[in-house]
This record gives structure tokens, sequence and C-alpha cells, in this order.
């Protein structure tokens, strides 16, 4: 018994890394597409009877066996899929080209915006804009609040508070763009909605308090 565990042990380590290389000799089969749009997986084969759509490795590392007929038309064989999740996907083919059963495999990325995956360097440059807005709501709220107690929140402070949450959005739409991160969507989409209440709307209650009480003072 101890011997078929170990040999089932050494045969699933074999096993991975010559799926992975298998996988590294596939070929590009599209440009990203986007979370949650369908592809069409097709293929060209003038001499086929038929063309079947064997496996499909998702992002995760998960393969699927699927076995199943491409529609033909013509010369041309197609499979609509839709992948959920973010990351490269794997897919194998086999045809009877020219009498010969053949076998194939491509690969395409999915992406939150469709775009190809940022450089390290553009994911560090958002990642350090990004803290920095984070330190920045805190500080401008605790500022807010301090100067909201003495009554002294000015016009200056208003602009300040409502330039940088405009600058935020600008960041989240520079982001969604160009990164096309999902993680990082989401959590800007947060911040957003919390900084429209601590960047917006707290500092026009502060400013109009303070407007109001130096109005009293004033008149006193």
């Amino acid at each position: 018994m101890k011997k078929v565990v170990l040999f089932l042990i050494v045969f699933s380590l074999l096993c991975v890394p010559l799926i992975s290389a298998s996988e590294r000799d596939c070929s590009q089969f599209s440009d990203p597409i986007m979370k949650n749009d369908s592809i069409e997986l097709t293929q060209v084969c003038t001499t086929c009877s038929y063309v079947n759509l064997t496996y499909i490795t998702i992002s995760n590392g998960t393969s699927i066996p699927y076995n199943s007929a491409m529609s033909k038309s013509d010369i041309h064989f197609s499979y609509t899929y839709s992948p959920q999740l973010e990351g490269r996907y794997f897919f194998g083919v086999k045809g009877d080209k020219d009498g010969v059963v053949k076998t194939e495999c491509f690969f395409f990325d999915v992406t939150a915006n469709g775009n190809d995956s940022p450089a390290g360097s553009t994911i560090n440059m958002f990642v350090i804009i990004f803290l920095i807005f984070v330190g920045g709501m805190l500080g401008l709220l605790l500022y807010t609040i301090f100067h909201l107690i003495q009554w002294d929140f000015d016009a200056n402070d208003l602009i300040i508070n409502v330039s940088t949450y405009f600058v935020m959005f600008a960041a989240y739409i520079l982001g969604k763009t160009y990164l096309g991160n999902s993680f990082i969507d989401d959590f800007l989409v947060w911040l957003i909605g919390v900084g429209g209440l601590t960047m917006v709307i707290l500092p026009i209650i502060a400013f109009f308090i303070s407007y109001v009480k130096g109005g009293l003072k004033s008149n006193e």
C-alpha cells in the first residue's frame, strides 16, 4: 500500500511540470478580453470533417475536460465560451486534419478592462498613488474635524478638500483604464464613497457652520 501511495505522489509531481511545459508551447489565440465577456473559440481547417474542443484550463489552474464538437460552418469551427475569472486561459482542440487526428492548444488572457496586464512599474506607481490618497484622506479628515471644532474652517480648506476628491476620482478613472485590477477598482469605488462623505459633505458642513459662527461673532 505504501508503494502505491509513493508511486501516486511521484507520478503527480512529474505530471505538473509536464502539463506546464505543454501549456508553454501553446499559441496565443487572441488579444485580452474583458471579464464576463464571451469569446468565440474558432478554428479554420479546410480538410477537417470535425474539430472538437478537448479541454479548457481556467485561470486558477483547474483543467475542465470537454470533448465537445465545435459548431461547423464551411471550414470554420467555433465554440462560444464565457470566462468568469481574470487570468490566463488555455484550451485544446482536436481534429482530423488531412485525415490524421491532430491536436493543438492556445491561450488567451482575461482582464478587468480588456487591456494587456500592466508592467510592474505601472502597478508600483498606482500602489504609491493609492497609499498617498489613503493617507491624504485621513489627514484631511482630521484637519476638517479639528477646524470644525475651532469654528475656523474657511473657503481655502473647502477648496483643498473638494479638489483632492476630484483628483482621487481622476486617479480611479486612470486606474480602471490602465491598471485593470478588480480588487483595486472595488477598493477605489469604496474610497470614493467614503471620500464623498469626508472630503465633500463634511467640509461643506464645516465651512457653513464656521461661516455662520464667524458672522455671529462679527455681529457681537
